[in-house]
């Protein structure tokens, strides 16, 4: 029997969150085919996707500054790990 696999292996949902005046990004795993290995560069690709598509649809500024600071600080740890 053949699987092909046509979707992303790994989607993840980003959301903002704000406490104490701070916003923070949550990250949800969605439909996580194999769960029991995930590289961590796939991961971090996956990140990084969600908060653009994140940034696409958010409006107030301040979730904005923030999407695009947790995108730099991820791009930062993905090329650590190159």
């Amino acid at each position: 029997m053949n699987i092909l696999e046509a979707e992303d292996p790994l989607k993840i949902e980003a959301r903002t969150s704000k406490y104490h005046r701070k916003t923070n990004i949550i990250y949800s795993i969605v439909e996580l085919y194999h769960n029991l290995c995930i590289d961590k560069q796939q991961l971090l690709f996956a990140q990084i996707k969600a908060c653009e598509n994140l940034s696409r649809q958010t409006i107030d500024l301040n979730d904005i500054s923030a999407i695009h600071t947790e995108i730099v600080k991820l791009k930062r740890a993905l090329a650590l790990l190159n």
